[in-house]
């Protein structure tokens, strides 16, 4: 599936905490399934999540267990960061190019069962969360 057509079936669905589509989903949910559904990808799974451990619980796990490099700035494809100042890692997103419209991020945010799938340009993130947003990319010869 390319980008436009997944980010078409995805774009203003509701933000539900441990939902990985495809009528609703969080953010790691999502991350989730536009690695199935774009790249064919099947994500191993994050010890904690499906339990509803706090994100800033398991991301640091998450960089450890899939030990994608960190790159210097937003690519087509590479998942986006936030942190917080202590350096917990609280939301994630996908960072993708649109055609004719360039880079957009992705993403699912919520809070008390109110919030939707986001596309916002890139710009718009980096612009809101400045030095706390980190991008990394999966090497094409990994198997996670």
């Amino acid at each position: 599936m390319d980008n436009i057509t997944w980010i078409n079936s995805v774009a203003g669905k509701p933000w539900v905490d441990r939902a990985y589509g495809p009528t609703a989903f969080d953010c790691w949910g999502l991350v989730i399934d536009s690695f199935r559904r774009i790249d064919g990808v099947e994500l191993q799974e994050v010890a904690g999540y499906g339990e509803g451990l706090p994100i800033e619980e398991i991301g640091a796990e998450t960089a450890t267990l899939y030990g994608w490099p960190e790159i210097a700035k937003p690519a087509d494809g590479c998942v986006f960061c936030i942190y917080l100042s202590n350096g917990s890692m609280v939301h994630v997103g996908r960072i993708l190019s649109i055609y004719k419209a360039g880079l957009h991020a992705v993403h699912a945010a919520g809070k008390d069962g109110k919030g939707q799938v986001a596309v916002e340009a890139v710009r718009s993130i980096t612009d809101k969360y400045k030095d706390r947003i980190k991008y990394y990319m999966r090497p094409t010869d990994a198997s996670n």
